[in-house]
């Protein structure tokens, strides 16, 4: 489990791009409720995971694009 990698993918910011922040973290919580800690990260790896994935590649390509920062 990557921590730090949560941590992103649970920010605002990160929220922000799903929808209300607030709702998906709601969303994440009763995923904990119905099951467990085991619960919520299997959510997040389910519907969190794969967009934060896109964007990570999405980001590193435009930084290797010429005229990007890298």
């Amino acid at each position: 489990m990557d921590g730090e990698l949560y941590t992103q993918m649970t920010s605002n910011q990160f929220l922000s791009r799903l929808g209300e922040p607030s709702e998906v973290e709601a969303r994440i919580g009763r995923a904990y409720q119905s099951g467990g800690l085991a619960g919520a990260f299997a959510w997040m790896d389910e519907h969190l995971l794969p967009i934060y994935r896109r964007q990570a590649e999405q980001r590193l390509k435009a930084a290797r694009a010429p005229g990007g920062k890298m």
